[in-house]
């Protein structure tokens, strides 16, 4: 459940570079507390979520509470480590990978356009108002013209595309909260957009048209025709090639700084559908209906594998140990992508959703999460807390004069409520938690020295300190609270501007 301030983020995605072979090496994401490969697993008709390590049958967290019935998986949010969901009702949900609960995020339903950044939803509602939708608040605007596109970026704005028949389209770049469009674009009538991982480029169909937009100010950097009607677009993760499908037997790839049609790949049927694999290895193509999909690596351009599987929304997927997830009659399967040797099967998980996340909270804690710092290591901490700040306000909103005070009512002991609202007094070691069915808090650091500690904690609205000792050595701990929820702790924390964990405090 920690956040420490030097880990970022965003996915240090590992991109695979294959060198004449057609079968990149298994990859191994960041050890040591960094980011690795799960899928989730969601009942279509309601109940417990199931996560699992790609390529082990064991199931490695289960939620604590069940998840509504579900008809769609929407995103993941890799900071909060929350899965964002549609019920069967049309309606969003959040369920927290750091302790099993459901959070609603409202009780309408959501619109016909819906497209997801993290914890943040875009979705267009009654006379054609967008709206965002955070765990932490609800943000609406009224564009001029109704939307039939939406783009999410990373700053927590979005893209909002409206085409008008015989006109064109306008691309629009919103930054909640501000109330007027950042920038804007005319372009030609333009569908299929897709953006590039990392967010600086926008790719769309224009009729024959392939129509790439830096995202940065709206420009248009090229357009370059393709023969035959085009059917679906992908980019690869950096956003260098475009592949195209069109009504023949081939991908057509257009090269990002070429400008240009590069090559073509042979395809042994006609394709729909095109998905690609986060890290940037092999690309997927399918169609509804054809029962087969086609594993293309990336590096060589040639087709490798043809795996006998439907289509869907969520799945196929690929893994970084080089294997393919399908559905198999009632089950779902792991395979070798070249061999497709059986490597795990999933009994009876065909009609459950599936998704592919990049996360860290089940990796084991470092041991030196909790090193004793310096008091030059929070002074120069002052930068990183500002940009961490920015980008907690840009993805997931602002609440306004929230301060990091609990049920101070619940604690035992002068010192704790009077340190809970002085942000300076250290509290009772070990005081009983009395009142609370459930009791939550914040932590925010742990420093040895404590006139640092007293700092931190006088920055930090509603902190205080608690004596404690590391390896035998005195310590300071930085937190607030007790919360009677883990969504009241959530909240505050992602309030204070500041790099946070909760925890469930004990009896």
């Amino acid at each position: 459940m920690r956040r420490p301030a030097s880990r970022s983020i965003h996915l240090a995605l590992a991109l695979l570079t294959a060198c004449g072979d057609d079968a990149p090496p298994p990859v191994t994401l960041a050890g040591g507390g960094g980011f690795e490969a799960l899928l989730l697993q969601v009942p279509t008709d309601g109940g417990v979520v199931s996560v699992h390590r790609p390529g082990s049958d064991s199931v490695l967290w289960r939620s604590r509470e069940p998840a509504p019935p579900t008809q769609a998986l929407l995103g993941f949010d890799e900071y909060l480590g929350t899965l964002v969901a549609q019920d069967s009702g049309g309606r969003p949900f959040g369920m927290s990978l750091r302790v099993g609960a459901v959070e609603r995020f409202g009780t309408a339903p959501l619109g016909p356009l819906i497209a997801t950044e993290g914890a943040a939803v875009f979705t267009t509602i009654a006379d054609t108002t967008l709206q965002r939708l955070t765990p932490i608040e609800r943000w609406t605007w009224r564009p001029p013209q109704t939307p039939d596109a939406l783009v999410p970026l990373l700053d927590g704005g979005a893209l909002v595309i409206a085409t008008t028949e015989g006109v064109g389209s306008v691309v629009r770049r919103i930054r909640p909260p501000n109330p007027t469009p950042v920038d804007s674009l005319d372009l030609p009538a333009t569908t299929m957009w897709r953006r590039t991982t990392a967010a600086d480029l926008v790719w769309g169909v224009a009729d024959d048209d392939i129509i790439a937009v830096r995202v940065r100010d709206l420009t248009e950097v090229f357009r370059e025709g393709v023969s035959g009607r085009i059917r679906a677009i992908e980019t690869t993760p950096s956003g260098d090639r475009l592949y195209v499908a069109t009504a023949a037997r081939a991908l057509q790839v257009v090269d990002r700084f070429a400008q240009e049609e590069a090559t073509a790949i042979d395809l042994p049927a006609e394709v729909t559908s095109l998905r690609m694999d986060p890290e940037g290895a092999y690309l997927l193509a399918g169609a509804e209906g054809l029962e087969q999909v086609y594993v293309i690596a990336v590096g060589t351009g040639r087709v490798i594998a043809t795996i006998n599987a439907p289509w869907g929304a969520d799945l196929p997927v690929v893994t970084p140990a080089a294997t393919i997830v399908v559905r198999d009659g009632r089950d779902v399967v792991e395979r070798e992508i070249v061999s497709g040797r059986e490597k795990v099967r999933h009994r009876d998980g065909a009609a459950d959703l599936w998704r592919l996340v990049r996360w860290d909270g089940f990796r084991p804690r470092r041991a030196n999460l909790d090193d004793r710092l310096s008091v030059d290591a929070v002074t120069d901490s002052a930068a990183a807390d500002s940009a961490f700040a920015e980008m907690v306000r840009a993805r997931y909103g602002v609440v306004a004069d929230t301060a990091l005070v609990g049920d101070t009512s619940a604690l035992a002991g002068a010192n704790d409520a009077s340190g809970a609202t002085a942000g300076l007094g250290p509290s009772a070691p070990g005081a009983p938690l009395s009142g609370l069915a459930e009791a939550w808090m914040v932590g925010f650091a742990t420093l040895s020295e404590e006139a640092a500690a007293r700092r931190l904690a006088a920055g930090i609205r509603g902190a205080r300190l608690v004596p404690a000792t590391r390896d035998g050595a005195p310590a300071w701990r930085v937190i607030a609270g007790p919360y009677a929820s883990r969504e009241a702790a959530e909240r505050a924390g992602i309030a204070s501007d500041r790099p946070f964990w909760v925890f469930e405090a004990g009896p």
